[in-house]
């Protein structure tokens, strides 16, 4: 099982507090206007802070977005440069069509971009009804989708995504506790990765979820969601650290958080693995990138695809990557279910 994350925010120059929008110029750079972004863009803009990678998550929030990764750039107005080698760049990374949203101040722009993979949305029709339908969409090239979920108990959920759920849509179970986090995952040219996330369903105040922010380090947020769902600990591997610090670093300093299709490394996991002469019945990798160590952790952790991961009780042994780097902190677990070693 593969799992995929990207928390990349990308920030420059200062935002006057008298802002106001621009019209969308994407058209012109084959990104196509969204108008959710757009919000997300001008509640960044008006902020006079410099965004955050938590700022950036409760501006798309509070604009209703499903996206659950996008990049963003803050620049001079007048740094049209900025700008087009911001387009360029996101256009050579992507494996699906660009949407976009622009809002500007005075002095200052504010671009949100995001590879459109595919979408969640609670269909209209349903949405009173106590177990509402959700409407799936995939671009092209993207296969083996799945649905994730993480429910208002802490349990999670994994349901298929066949050609009946895109021409129908995914009637949501009633019987699991709300709030229900869905996220839409599926393969692409670049590997597996969380194309949309919807969150069904209000929470109960008297619920309680296991908490897991703190100073700990990727190991011991691991260990803890394993203790949480009752699955035993892992052994740490040596090999598979090797290869996880390895993968980290790859992503910290290409910028592209993907477990294949990395500058300086083309293989999936169980390749890269096969290549230190390892061999395992099942093979698993999370990868996230935050602003720093917490952030990275949270996404980790918050995301159902990912938690599934690092959760399953088929892997025996991990290891974990971590690197820091002033664009931001990259983390890697690598897992494996009984590896041993055949030398090549």
């Amino acid at each position: 099982m593969l799992t995929f994350l990207a928390a990349s925010l990308l920030v420059s120059g200062t935002v006057s507090p008298r802002a106001t929008v621009s019209s969308l110029r994407a058209q012109a750079t084959g990104c196509l206007p969204d108008a959710v972004l757009t919000e997300a863009a001008t509640t960044l803009l008006v902020e006079d802070v410099a965004p955050t990678a938590g700022s950036l998550s409760a501006a798309l929030a509070a604009a209703g977005s499903d996206l659950p990764s996008v990049q963003s750039l803050r620049a001079p107005l007048s740094d049209t440069r900025a700008r087009d080698r911001f387009l360029r760049s996101a256009t050579e990374r992507a494996d699906a069509p660009l949407v976009c949203g622009e809002a500007e101040g005075e002095t200052t722009r504010v671009l949100l971009v995001a590879a459109r993979g595919g979408r969640l949305d609670v269909d209209p029709a349903s949405n009173t009804q106590a177990a509402p339908r959700l409407r799936v969409a995939l671009a092209r090239n993207f296969r083996d989708a799945y649905l994730a979920g993480r429910d208002g108990e802490d349990q999670l959920h994994r349901w298929p995504v066949d050609q009946e759920v895109l021409a129908r849509g995914f009637d949501v179970p009633p019987d699991l506790a709300p709030p229900v986090v869905f996220q839409l995952v599926a393969t692409g040219p670049d590997g597996p990765r969380p194309l949309s996330r919807r969150v069904v369903g209000e929470r109960d105040d008297s619920a309680e979820l296991l908490s897991v922010d703190g100073d700990d380090d990727l190991a011991t947020r691991v260990a803890t969601l394993r203790a949480h769902q009752g699955v035993r600990d892992l052994r740490v591997n040596r090999l598979l650290g090797a290869e996880a610090a390895a993968h980290a670093a790859r992503v910290c300093s290409s910028g592209r958080v993907r477990h294949q299709g990395v500058e300086g490394d083309v293989d999936d996991p169980r390749e890269r693995l096969r290549r230190r002469g390892i061999d395992a019945r099942v093979v698993g990798e999370t990868v996230a990138r935050g602003r720093d160590l917490q952030a990275a952790l949270r996404a980790l952790s918050e995301s159902p695809s990912h938690r599934m991961t690092l959760v399953d009780p088929r892997f025996t042994d991990v290891g974990y990557g971590t690197v820091r780097q002033p664009g931001g902190t990259c983390v890697v677990a690598l897992f494996a279910a009984w590896p041993r070693y055949v030398p090549r």
